[in-house]
């Protein structure tokens, strides 16, 4: 008997938030298909679950075909690269899909953890993690370290070592990002989001314009006090909190390295058990003048963030944030 873990149910699920979110993801596959990418490697890198939800949407479109006998087809074979963790989940996935290429590997072992020393040296796993897109769909409440000079959160660690890995090859490439959309986060770091969210409103006047229409006025004044504790907000304002930082530390780092970066999405939504979620879809593309543009795409892609935001309702539909 294969045991059911709590992610496989809210996967299983075909809730109509999760199913619009899915359609983003698909929307951004056929796009990068039909533009082109470099076969030698993936076009997608993702964390199915046990069911490959996703899988299943690109089948019905064609962007992978099945054989007589319902295994993938061998000239597609090499367009998805699946990551479970969980070995009955690795053989379920392997049972639906045969001939998928399915590793029994949390993420973060494939990028070999969140310190930027390690990378990794495997070939195919380096070619893994050059996929033209990135899927990374966590569950988990996000982990923040206590740093002297930064907000270090592992997930964007791991984020900024496959941006790394790209552009050794100079490959353009888009990332799904969906995690867990409560704080939890200690007093030290509360005092880091703080200090940064009024040092960006403080550097971009239309930054700060977009931030207060975001987060509402109450939130905003009490943050431009000082005194805002982010942990004892409510879950909806978490998530608009969120949706500003994790977006905002990507572009502080892109600007910084050789890219431009575009928040394409940026949506909350009540996941399955009433979970609260954030979920976005940026597009990072080489700077061919990163030197001197570091400034400008640093403005441009702070203001970005509140392009196309948004809360997912239970009908599947995009309502303003409010």
């Amino acid at each position: 008997m294969i045991h059911q873990r709590p992610i496989d149910d809210a996967m299983a699920a075909n809730r109509p938030e999760k199913n619009f979110v899915r359609h983003l993801w698909l929307d951004e596959i056929q796009r990068a298909e039909q533009e082109g990418y470099d076969s030698h490697y993936p076009l997608y890198l993702t964390l199915p679950g046990r069911l490959g939800g996703e899988i299943n949407l690109l089948i019905e479109h064609g962007i992978v075909r099945r054989t007589e006998t319902g295994a993938i087809h061998s000239e597609d074979s090499h367009k998805i690269v699946a990551l479970e963790s969980s070995k009955a989940a690795q053989i379920e996935l392997l049972r639906r899909y045969p001939g998928m290429n399915v590793l029994q590997m949390p993420i973060q072992s494939l990028i070999k953890g969140d310190g930027q020393r390690n990378f990794p040296e495997n070939k195919d796993e380096i070619i893994y993690c050059k996929a033209k897109i990135i899927n990374l769909d966590l569950n988990e409440p996000i982990k923040v370290g206590e740093t002297v000079n930064e907000i270090a959160i592992p997930v964007i660690e791991w984020i900024k070592k496959f941006s790394l890995l790209h552009r050794e090859d100079r490959i353009d490439w888009s990332l799904c990002l969906t995690l867990h959309g409560e704080i939890f986060w200690n007093n030290i770091v509360n005092a880091q989001v703080i200090k940064l969210l009024i040092d960006n409103c403080n550097y971009d006047a239309t930054f700060k314009e977009l931030l207060i229409i975001h987060l509402g006025e109450k939130i905003a004044v009490s943050l431009f006090s000082g005194q805002i504790d982010f942990t004892n907000i409510t879950q909806r304002e978490m998530q608009k909190v969120l949706m500003v930082l994790i977006p905002k530390l990507l572009v502080q780092y892109a600007s910084n390295n050789g890219w431009i970066i575009s928040t394409v999405h940026n949506y909350s939504y009540t996941g399955g058990g009433g979970a609260p979620m954030v979920t976005w879809v940026f597009n990072f593309h080489i700077n061919p003048d990163a030197a001197a543009q570091v400034l400008t795409e640093y403005h441009n892609g702070i203001r970005n963030i509140f392009q196309q935001v948004g809360f997912i309702n239970e009908d599947g539909e995009v309502n303003p944030i409010r």
